[in-house]
């Protein structure tokens, strides 16, 4: 079956929003867990979650989620300036689309994140759907948002592929039983089978996955 639904996930696939990510935590974490230190590599494993699930994983029991959050929204807010796609993903997805591909976005950004720090009249175009925090009711690494993803399109997992850069991306999509490749943007050497180092490598690899369903 041929691949007809190409689904991105946002921060550190689409946007990279690493840098203004850890600022954000580490600051926000110094202000109401100032007892603790936390590394690079401790925080890296919590991007791309919700901010429920990432406490959970730090182990950092707070009372009031929502308080929290609004702090590192202000954090984050500071650092806006750093947020843009990776190099060559525009050209890559006007390609996609140009090739008759289905662009979506399936993340675990809530509607006023999305629409506060990524949202334009030209990105926006690129998407025929997108799937934020709201619209489902659990989360990466849940399948149910990209299940949700193929409900809404009238899509059939057989035909799409998600792709995302980290590990809770993988399991939502072995989970809903869609194809996936893993972004690496920052790989330096060779990497994985099933991973992509550049936005440039996205249209071969799904012409290989349709290739492989041929046979």
């Amino acid at each position: 079956m041929a691949i007809r639904h190409i689904i991105f996930d946002l921060d550190g696939t689409l946007m990279d929003t690493e840098k203004g990510n850890l600022y954000a935590w580490k600051k926000t974490l110094r202000y109401y867990v100032p007892g603790r230190t936390f590394s690079n590599t401790e925080l890296k494993a919590i991007l791309g979650v919700t901010t429920e699930k990432a406490l959970s994983m730090l182990q950092v029991d707070m009372s009031d989620v929502a308080q929290f959050d609004d702090y590192w929204q202000l954090q984050y807010q500071t650092q806006v300036e750093h947020i843009a796609m990776f190099t060559g993903m525009q050209e890559v997805l006007n390609t996609l689309r140009e090739q008759g591909y289905t662009l979506g976005i399936v993340t675990s950004r809530d509607w006023k994140e999305y629409r506060a720090y990524f949202s334009s009249p030209s990105f926006d175009a690129l998407f025929a759907c997108i799937i934020c925090k709201e619209d489902t009711k659990l989360h990466k690494p849940d399948p149910e948002p990209l299940l949700a993803y193929l409900r809404k399109m009238n899509a059939a997992k057989e035909d799409s592929i998600y792709i995302g850069d980290m590990d809770t991306d993988r399991e939502c999509a072995v989970r809903a039983g869609v194809s996936f490749a893993q972004a690496v943007w920052r790989a330096e050497g060779p990497v994985s089978q099933g991973c992509l180092s550049s936005p440039e490598q996205i249209p071969a690899f799904v012409q290989n996955i349709e290739t492989e369903n041929l046979n």
